[in-house]
């Protein structure tokens, strides 16, 4: 706001300029985590923006943790050498280290809300579509991009589908594409459970239209418990060697980028990319191979330097 100021901009316009991108996904994470870290609840249920937007909020916490451990004590050093000389120069308004102490404060609220994140045990997605081709490829690259930041699939929720006591003549295209659309559907995400839900015949609006649909949607089963999710992270130790295994479905090897940097593996998956710190025993030990195969990314390592 100080800098603002010094620019000219009016308090009203100053706020909206602080407004910035990613603000919004931030401020969601740890109203998120908030309630988590409270324990006054069954179960939290968070219902994702489309694709695009849900995407940036779930990468959220990769991409602060990255800035914060890699960027921003660097940014701090220098800001502390420089401060004396740039308070003598000018009367631009320069950052105190209350700045980078409040800004530590969020990171470890960060760090709390990707630990709990990360546990499938804990933080499941429920994807949910409609049987239309459009609507089934979307998902099918949210499955992909989920599993790149490590977030598990519990069950795949097909919606609006036309039910059996429609006997319109009208609807007999529609029924036979719907049909196919459901075989894909189920092709494509046999891993996982897959449950439908007829389109019904008015908005179920309020909680006893709610129940109604819950009843039917999940029958006997407790939509929280009876349905578990697997991490898409692995470490796979065997005779060959170490592999890293990360399951990234229907994804192209020409939209696959794999690379290492130090102690940190980049994977690119179409416009999206995170890093993985390598654990200890990795570091000494050189990428030998690469390869997409079922869906899984396959990283493996040789022999530590000098273990021969």
């Amino acid at each position: 706001m100080d800098v603002l100021d010094w620019g000219g901009a009016a308090g009203i316009e100053a706020e909206e300029f602080l407004v910035f991108p990613g603000m919004d996904e931030l401020f969601a994470l740890l109203e998120v985590n908030r309630h988590a870290r409270s324990g006054e609840y069954d179960v939290l249920v968070v219902d994702c923006a489309p694709t695009a937007e849900t995407l940036r909020l779930l990468s959220l916490p990769e991409v602060l943790s990255w800035y914060f451990e890699k960027v921003m004590p660097t940014e701090r050093r220098l800001m502390k050498a420089a401060r004396p000389i740039l308070t003598r120069l000018t009367d631009l308004p320069v950052p105190e280290d209350e700045v980078f102490v409040a800004a530590q404060s969020v990171f470890i609220s960060i760090e709390s809300v990707r630990e709990l994140m990360s546990r499938p045990e804990v933080t499941t997605a429920r994807l949910v579509v409609n049987p239309e081709k459009m609507v089934i490829d979307e998902a099918r690259r949210t499955y992909s991009y989920l599993g790149l930041f490590g977030y598990g699939v519990d069950s795949v929720i097909v919606n609006r589908v036309l039910p059996d006591l429609v006997s319109d003549p009208y609807f007999d295209r529609w029924r036979t594409i719907q049909k196919g659309h459901l075989d894909v559907v189920d092709d494509a995400f046999a891993e996982v459970p897959r449950l439908r839900l007829r389109l019904f015949d008015d908005e179920m609006v309020g909680v006893e239209r709610l129940r109604v649909m819950a009843g039917e949607l999940y029958g006997d089963r407790d939509p929280i418990y009876d349905f578990k999710a697997v991490s898409p992270f692995r470490i796979v130790e065997g005779e060959a060697g170490v592999t890293m295994e990360l399951d990234v479905p229907f994804v192209e090897k020409s939209e696959l980028d794999v690379f290492r940097h130090g102690h940190e593996l980049f994977v690119r998956v179409g416009p999206y990319r995170r890093s993985f710190i390598l654990p200890d025993a990795l570091h000494r030990r050189e990428v030998t191979r690469a390869r997409l195969e079922g869906g899984t990314l396959q990283v493996s390592f040789g022999d530590p330097e000098g273990g021969r």
